[in-house]
């Protein structure tokens, strides 16, 4: 279980009595890897080793090897309790940009289908 996150805003979420709103199960999921995709090595104060690898090893790098950033993503996301297994996944970035789109299937624990297709600016 975790605490709700809006995808839009990046704020908390509050239910109609101004409490706190959980989420768990898939949604807690994708939520947790929303934020591992948005988070840069070094940029989390109490474990710098928290993070993707961007600027190490995806940004800047020419050519941009596919391989590596499918390896880095898995890594990351694999390490999300919860989730069993990923596949399919799939970085376009756009430089001029700086948006990136990461799209992959999943499986949690459960069994469950998890399908995530999102953009997002590395910035």
């Amino acid at each position: 279980m975790d605490l709700k996150i809006d995808p839009v805003t990046h704020d908390l979420v509050f239910d109609g009595n101004g409490d706190l709103t959980l989420v768990d199960g898939t949604d807690r999921i994708v939520q947790q890897a929303r934020i591992r995709l948005r988070t840069f090595r070094g940029e989390y104060f109490a474990d710098e080793r928290v993070g993707m690898p961007y600027y190490e090893r995806i940004l800047g790098v020419k050519p941009l090897r596919q391989s590596v950033v499918i390896a880095a993503l898995r890594e990351a996301l694999l390490g999300i309790p919860g989730m069993r297994d990923v596949y399919d996944i799939v970085f376009a970035y756009e430089p001029t940009s700086r948006t990136a789109r990461v799209t992959f299937r999943a499986v949690s624990d459960s069994g469950q289908p998890i399908n995530f297709d999102e953009p997002f600016v590395l910035s």
